[in-house]
């Protein structure tokens, strides 16, 4: 056993301190003092003068016998030692490990008062003795040099408190002081008992203060971004993911929101690993998942044209998600056959029973098969899917108690069915189109409607006197379904375009019809100068007219143009009747002041 190991440790403490000309040490052997056993100046020249003098730095040495053990960088320090030493301020805190053939092994802790909150915050409150994580203390004396400089700075931390939000919204800059510099080659947490670092934020004012918390510093690559590259496999590509670096080997590519692949290279070998993840998007999970088994089947994908063979990290069961996406294409086939957009349906909002039933739509419409029932009656029915609705009609199949589903906006299908209107108290037939038979709260939630072919299904009416009538107000209707689903804004738009231009060309420029075409450029690529000045001839000309509904049509002319002022001195000149009938009109939406609480002229 070495006789004396505490005198042995500060000789051990001297003789690297010695090598370090800018440190000069002043520590005691068999020191009584508490908390502390000297301390060691630092100084920016060599001569170590007064004008040199940077700071000094209070340390503490341990020295323990080992015999013939090896070293452990980790020494337990009681609850109260920490909270004298937390009092005090910083210490650099050395143990020294001597073995029985007089080997000693110089350990260090810089035992900042943050350091030490941290310590005593994560220990459980059932340990009576902290253990310190402990470093190797460097023999290059630049090195030592720089711990005790950064020891230094951490001194500021005794009288500090928590930096409040305030201070960060003024901060001018942070600063990352260390003892060996920052590697930014990899992730880099820097925590208070990181030991050779310490933060400070410095205000606008110039004001600095000592920063406590963890600071995560990533380099550009670990930071998740979007990159140009194109990633395929079997035809099915991806462009511009999400990358980031996970380690030196590993990449990770989100493709999408459900797809994410990790690439691995070294020496050896290249090799990736998946995640997928079934996300509600029908036509995202599809592509998703063909992109998934192409890769397992294929082992190969495509950067931007090269091909980049691998090994795939994992063995998937794939029995039940071929299953998955053989149902999948059966959706996509009735979908298509109904002509819905796919990109519109949320499998997630399908429940179990809807399911079902699609799966019986799919085996009528797509396979022409017969579905038995006993009982029932032609007729129309409003099919959910998820948030969704498909409006069929359902008519007796080629056999005794079988039926069909029929789809009633597939022009094929008109003489399937009839419309019908109330008149008198009686039903009676009307040449109209199905569109008229929607009530207007349904037509938003429609998916089968084909508004692609709404012009067509009024050209076969085009010679009856009532069709441009029927068509004007379905447009009116198509701006409201627009105004109130965002998702389907573009389709209703594009209709409700489609036929307006019909009607002018049918019907010439009225104004209702010049009304409208405006109405619609106003809800998408807006108003320029030509119609503005076009509105405003209108609206002189209407004036002087004077035709039926002057002061709705010179009400709309001035929302159009947006006056607010003069939007409102139109809308009080309207009696009570006119204004709760232009309230259903679509151009009431576009009102430039909504909120106004107006009086109606009697």
């Amino acid at each position: 056993m070495v006789a004396n190991v505490e005198k042995h440790a500060v000789l051990a403490v001297e003789e690297v301190v010695v090598n370090c000309p800018h440190l000069k040490s002043y520590i005691a052997t068999n020191d009584k003092t508490p908390i502390t056993d000297g301390h060691i100046d630092l100084y920016r020249g060599l001569a170590q003068g007064n004008s040199d003098f940077v700071g000094r730095m209070p340390v503490q040495v341990k020295g323990r016998a080992i015999g013939k053990r090896r070293p452990t960088p980790k020494y337990p320090i009681s609850r109260e030692e920490l909270d004298a030493l937390r009092q005090h301020g910083t210490v650099l805190y050395f143990v020294v490990y001597v073995s029985d053939s007089g080997d000693r092994h110089l350990f260090y802790a810089i035992l900042s008062p943050f350091a030490i909150d941290h310590i005593l915050r994560v220990t459980p409150a059932q340990r009576k003795q902290p253990v310190l994580q402990l470093k190797e203390v460097p023999r290059d004396p630049k090195k030592l040099e720089g711990i005790i400089g950064v020891a230094l700075i951490t001194q500021k931390q005794k009288w500090a408190s928590d930096v409040s939000d305030l201070v960060f919204e003024k901060m001018a800059s942070l600063t990352v002081h260390s003892a060996e510099g920052i590697d930014l080659t990899a992730p880099l947490v820097i925590t208070p008992d990181s030991g050779d670092f310490a933060l400070e934020i410095e205000t606008g004012d110039g004001l600095r203060l000592p920063l406590n918390g963890e600071l995560t510093i990533l380099p550009g690559s670990y930071v998740e971004r979007e990159i140009d590259l194109r990633v395929e496999c079997g035809g099915i590509a991806y462009e511009k993911p999400q990358a980031r670096q996970l380690d030196p080997e590993r990449h990770e590519l989100k493709l999408s929101n459900g797809l994410t692949v990790k690439v691995r290279f070294t020496e050896q070998t290249q090799s990736i690993s998946t995640n997928l993840k079934l996300i509600s998007n029908l036509v995202d999970r599809v592509k998703d998942i063909d992109f998934f088994l192409n890769l397992v089947e294929l082992h190969q994908l495509t950067f931007n044209g090269s091909k980049f063979p691998f090994e795939l990290n994992e063995q998937a069961q794939l029995s039940e998600l071929r299953d998955h996406r053989a149902y999948l294409g059966t959706l996509l086939e009735l979908f298509e056959k109904l002509h819905v957009d796919p990109k519109l349906i949320l499998l997630d909002e399908i429940d179990e029973q809807q399911h079902e039933r699609l799966k019986f739509i799919y085996a009528s419409l797509v396979k022409k098969r017969n579905l038995h029932a006993t009982n029932g009656k032609p007729g129309q029915t409003l099919e959910q899917v998820g948030r969704w609705t498909l409006k069929l009609l359902v008519s007796p199949g080629t056999e005794p108690d079988t039926w069909c589903y029929v789809d009633p906006f597939d022009p094929e299908s008109r003489h399937r069915f009839r419309v019908y209107r109330q008149q008198d108290k009686e039903r009676e037939e009307y040449p109209g189109t199905v569109y008229e038979s929607i009530p207007a709260d349904e037509l938003p939630q429609i998916l089968n409607l084909r508004l692609d072919g709404i012009v067509d299904a009024y050209k076969v009416l085009s010679e009856l006197s009532d069709t441009t009538s029927l068509a004007n107000y379905q447009v009116l209707r198509l701006l409201s379904a627009a105004d109130a689903s965002e998702q389907r804004r573009a389709e209703f738009m594009q209709a409700a375009a489609a036929l307006n231009e019909w009607l002018i060309e049918e019907d010439g420029p009225t104004a209702i019809h010049r009304v409208n075409r405006w109405q619609i450029l106003s809800r998408t690529d807006g108003l320029g100068i030509t119609e503005r000045e076009e509105i405003r001839d209108l609206r002189r000309t209407i004036l002087i007219e004077r035709p039926p509904r002057v002061r709705q049509f010179e009400a709309s002319c001035a929302i159009l143009l947006g006056d607010l002022e003069d939007v409102d001195n139109c809308l009080r000149r309207l009696t009570r009747e006119e204004r709760r009938e232009m309230e259903e009109w679509p151009i009431w939406a576009l009102r430039p002041n909504p909120s106004a609480n107006l009086e109606q002229a009697e």
